[in-house]
């Protein structure tokens, strides 16, 4: 019944990432590590061998062959890698799962900003912080719909498009 975070980071040992299962403990008021796997690139094989390895522990560690890890969801930063891997390991149903946070939301747009020129950069980011912080449906309908006008309006970016498809079939998808 709890989230799993699920993240890879480069500080901990150098040429490798180490990707991180942990689990906030609401008690102790902190994430409590589940599983570490240094790895030399944060790619789906990877990330799936990480959750093979860790559903064959956790077998081994219960005594029953039908011990899978299922946690209420998963909070990750949604590079591809993760989503594949995941996917890979639990299933296509596992997309609708998978959460992410403000952090990785606002990352993931300016690194889209960044692409654009100077005014438009800002113009998508005003709009997808108008678009994060709706508090209701309607004004997320409205807000999708200038974005989507925003992005039409010139051919260069229409790469925003999947990116903002993607977004937006993960209502709700702000942990």
């Amino acid at each position: 019944s709890e989230f799993c975070y699920f993240d890879g980071k480069y500080k901990r040992c150098r040429g490798f990432v180490t990707l991180t299962a942990s689990v906030y403990h609401s008690l102790l008021r902190k994430q409590i590590i589940l599983g570490t796997m240094e790895a030399e690139s944060e790619n789906s094989q990877n990330v799936a061998l990480f959750w093979e390895l860790f559903n064959e522990i956790l077998k081994k560690v219960s005594g029953s062959e039908n011990e899978t890890f299922n946690p209420i969801g998963w909070c990750t930063d949604l590079a591809g890698a993760n989503l594949a891997g995941l996917c890979a390991v639990f299933g296509e149903s596992t997309k609708s799962r998978i959460k992410t946070c403000e952090f990785h939301f606002k990352d993931h747009r300016n690194k889209k900003a960044n692409r654009l020129d100077s005014q438009s950069g800002e113009e998508f980011k005003s709009l997808c912080n108008e678009l994060l912080e709706s508090v209701s449906e309607k004004h997320y309908d409205t807000v999708k719909k200038r974005l989507d006008s925003f992005i039409a309006a010139k051919e260069e970016r229409s790469f925003l498009q999947s990116w903002l498809s993607w977004w937006h079939d993960r209502r709700g998808f702000i942990f």
